[in-house]
């Protein structure tokens, strides 16, 4: 910084005539969300909480709908044993509610009597038989929907939901081959273990993509940038995907990037792959380590070694417990005169 010159100069970067001044600070009138940014393996079974399960479906889904309006709807029939307490309405409520501009309506369908919403009022109650599709609910809840008992009911949320909505089944008997949902129109997505219940993320298949580009990125010099440019993703069709790929970089700003050119107009055909593993096979479409990962139409995919598929995700951090410790400061922050 050159006071005398009233100049400020980084590499390639030159400001001039900055001028500072001080402002109030404005008090916070919610509480502070704290977050970790961190790795989260897609299908690997671990134990988790109903509530971070929950968590992880809604941001795949909405980092894929790239939207600020969210209809869920959770479907409950007399068959499901599930207490107010387990029902997954109420904590879809309290997560949307943590993401800054997202405006969501969730609704509940489950028979008359069965629960008292005033014990969660941003709960919508709703029939499902009175739903339609021009509803576009985008994500959809329902208990033991991969059964043979039923397959009715996940053919009428499935006719209730938007072009690629996504479903999240809580299953508890022992799940089989979970491939032959392929023949449904379904992509399995995300599989987590809660207690004796088995999370899976459900997604409906996009129409088949008739034009693919892959553009190689890296950190150290950047003509892939002129071949992007080149592409007017305003006036391209949906069924195109740009993938854009890093690999040999453990570090980079893929996920970033592709999350900024999603949020411009024709964003969304672009696609992303990131390969953290440094053993891993080139990347090739013909390769079904990657073609089929592909096939799943999401927006970030990301490669740890053993061939293990997942996203970067904002997961809560666990709240402090007291721990016993030698020496302990006090820091008195207001004076105050002691008559």
């Amino acid at each position: 910084m050159y006071k005398e010159w009233e100049t400020i100069i980084s590499g390639g970067v030159e400001i001039r005539g900055v001028k500072a001044m001080a402002i109030p600070r404005r008090l916070r009138t919610d509480n502070a969300i704290l977050e970790e940014y961190k790795f989260v393996a897609h299908r690997d079974r671990v134990q988790v909480s109903l509530k971070e399960a929950i968590r992880l479906s809604i941001q795949i889904a909405l980092e894929y709908h790239q939207t600020v309006h969210i209809k869920t709807i959770e479907l409950i029939d007399d068959s499901d044993e599930v207490t107010i307490a387990e029902l997954a309405s109420p904590i879809l409520t309290e997560i949307l509610n943590d993401l800054p501009l997202i405006q969501a309506k969730v609704h509940l369908s489950a028979p008359s009597n069965r629960f008292n919403y005033s014990l969660f009022p941003n709960v919508i109650a709703l029939d499902i038989n009175k739903v339609s599709k021009e509803d576009n609910f985008m994500f959809a809840v329902g208990i033991g929907l991969l059964s043979r008992n039923k397959n009715h009911q996940l053919e009428k949320i499935l006719l209730k939901l938007k072009n690629s909505g996504f479903v999240l089944t809580r299953e508890r008997s022992k799940l089989e081959n979970l491939s032959t949902l392929s023949k449904q129109g379904l992509d399995v997505i995300l599989e987590k273990n809660i207690g004796e219940e088995t999370i899976v993320l459900l997604k409906k298949k996009e129409q088949l993509v008739k034009k693919t580009e892959v553009i190689h990125v890296n950190n150290n010099e950047f003509t892939w940038l002129e071949k992007l440019n080149s592409f007017n993703i305003e006036n391209e069709t949906n069924d195109m995907r740009i993938i854009l790929v890093s690999e040999a970089e453990l570090e980079s700003g893929l996920l970033g990037f592709v999350n900024c050119l999603r949020k411009e107009l024709g964003g969304e055909i672009i696609r992303s792959v990131l390969i953290q593993d440094t053993k891993a096979p080139k990347f090739s479409l013909q390769n079904p380590l990657y073609s089929e990962q592909l096939q799943l139409d999401l927006p970030i995919n990301v490669l740890k070694p053993g061939k293990v598929w997942g996203s970067y995700r904002y997961q809560p951090l666990p709240s402090l417990q007291p721990k016993l410790v030698h020496h302990a400061y006090v820091g008195q922050t207001v004076c105050k005169k002691i008559l």
